[in-house]
């Protein structure tokens, strides 16, 4: 079992999206991503290129395919708060 503050949690939730949009599981890709915010680290993305890019295309191709509605707006994090993996 994982504890909802396990350093490791927010790269496992990267992973399991990742896993999930191969599978086109859209809703439960947001179901890992929501939580995580725009917080872009793990390796799930690192083969693409330009992770935090990828990180991005594949948050946005899930909230349109799950159909699922967005956040209201006080729950959406900042739009600059994007931050990129350096490793």
């Amino acid at each position: 079992m994982i504890r909802r503050r396990d350093e490791q949690l927010p790269a496992l939730r990267h992973l399991l999206g990742s896993s999930c949009g191969k599978a086109e599981l859209h809703a439960e890709v947001l179901e890992q991503f929501r939580p995580i915010g725009r917080w872009c680290g793990p390796s799930a993305w690192a083969d693409k290129g330009e992770p935090a890019a990828a990180f991005g295309q594949a948050r946005g191709v899930a909230v349109k395919l799950s159909g699922a509605e967005p956040p209201a707006p006080e729950l959406r994090p900042p739009k600059d708060a994007t931050h990129h993996y350096n490793g």
